[in-house]
């Protein structure tokens, strides 16, 4: 190992370009340690390491800084400058050169092999320093050894060289640190505030929120209430507005196929809806209430009166009839009822399409019985006399209520991504 290198080339150099100059008349001491302060500066800049930082939002930096540290431990200037291209002994004035193409030649090599490059940007500005500081530092060696040949030595020259030689270096660490700093925090704050979004996102996703609309009716004083399936289907809760309040609800049984549900409250209701024994005829005069658009236009419950125009539904479906009482999306679920203030029917869908209008559907009373038998729910007897407006206003405002649908945003999203979807889900999420 030669530590002070650069002066004993020095001493040489001057030996075999001018034998006949006094060197050893020099006064080495002073450019020894000069040189070896220079030097001292040099390796400790090179060996510098970077601190951690404490937080979670400096996991990024800390590795980065990690892999610095282990990188350095190798490509500290006494390692590569001195010990590996400087342990040699200077044979020719073409030595120092030499010495200056090894060290960057495996400065190269270490950057590359401890990928320190955090990202391309990062790549091309260490490159640059790199060639900067060995262009600048290779031809000062190479001045020197001219003048050293042509002129012989002289103790201010030597100094020059040496002190020269470890400034650069000197700065070529300090300015590699830098470079690696910068980036490493960068790079942390970016992945920080991408790990942030991420886990908002996947908190939004995971939080439960009003996601739909929908209508439902009482059939027993005892809280039960028909609905679409639809309406409730996915809902991790279907909560019930009942004079003011909000209820949750239990589902009690579902009918995928004809597209009914029969939920449950603790609520007590002072009305409710009695069932038609008969199902619907042809031009029979229908009544629809319910909540279109949910509470967008108004809270009020809404009716829409028309007729029967046709006894079956999509497809020739016979569970269903077809009606040109307005169904919206907010309806689903909602009573269709005679003048006497049966339940002939259940609102379900409504056909979309450019051109068409008036082409709505419900489900006949006789399937919505049938359904409830099975699942020992028992109906009022059907009421045999019609019903004043005032009285049918007054059961359509107590007995019908409306349904709001709370699931995660991570389920509306699959929901709405699904093709077949008639659920009445709120436009923010659409």
């Amino acid at each position: 190992m030669k530590r002070f290198l650069m002066i004993l080339v020095m001493g040489l150099l001057v030996l075999v370009s001018n034998p006949f100059n006094k060197v050893w008349s020099l006064t080495l001491k002073e450019t020894k340690d000069l040189a070896k302060k220079r030097d001292r500066e040099a390796v400790a800049e090179s060996e510098s390491e970077i601190k951690m930082k404490s937080g979670e939002e400096n996991v990024i930096y800390n590795f980065w800084a990690i892999r610095y540290n282990d990188f350095i431990k190798e490509a500290s200037y006494q390692k590569v400058f001195h010990d590996y291209c400087g342990d040699t002994t200077p044979t020719s004035t073409t030595f120092l050169l030499d010495v200056e193409s090894c060290w960057w030649q495996e400065e190269n090599r270490l950057l590359s092999k401890w990928k320190i490059s955090i990202n391309v940007s990062a790549r091309d500005e260490f490159q640059r320093l790199l060639d900067q500081t060995y262009k600048k530092s290779f031809e000062n060696a190479k001045q020197f050894s001219r003048g050293v040949v042509d002129r012989g030595g002289s103790s201010k020259q030597s100094y020059d060289y040496a002190r020269g030689v470890h400034v650069t270096k000197f700065h070529y660490y300090k300015r590699r640190k830098e470079i690696f700093v910068r980036y490493a925090a960068i790079d942390s704050a970016k992945t920080y505030a991408e790990s942030k979004k991420e886990k908002k996102s996947e908190e939004n996703n995971n939080k439960i929120v009003a996601a739909a609309s929908g209508t439902g009716f009482f059939v027993t004083r005892a809280g039960h209430l028909i609905t679409n399936h639809h309406v409730i289907e996915g809902c991790k809760s279907v909560k019930v507005s009942f004079k003011g309040n909000e209820i949750e609800a239990k589902t009690l049984a579902i009918d995928k196929v004809n597209d009914l549900a029969i939920i449950k409250t603790t609520i007590n209701p002072s009305k409710v809806y009695s069932v038609s024994n008969q199902d619907v005829s042809l031009l029979q005069d229908i009544i629809i209430a319910g909540f279109p658009l949910g509470k967008k236009v108004s809270s009020a419950i809404k009716i829409h009166k028309g007729s029967v125009t046709a006894l079956a539904g999509y497809n020739d479906n016979y569970s269903n009839f077809q009606t040109d009482a307005t169904i919206n999306q907010g309806n689903s679920g909602g009573p269709i009822m005679n003048q006497k203030g049966n339940v002939v029917g259940v609102a379900v869908a409504t056909w979309v399409e450019e051109g068409v209008q008036g082409v709505h559907f419900a489900i006949k009373s006789s399937t919505l019985k049938t359904f409830a038998k099975s699942n020992s729910v028992n109906f009022l007897p059907p009421n045999s006399r019609e019903m004043s407006n005032a009285e049918l206003g007054k059961l359509i405002t107590e007995g019908t209520v409306f349904l709001e649908c709370w699931m995660t945003v991570a389920k509306i999203k699959k929901m709405i991504a699904q093709a077949e979807n008639r659920k009445a889900f709120y436009s923010k999420y659409k």
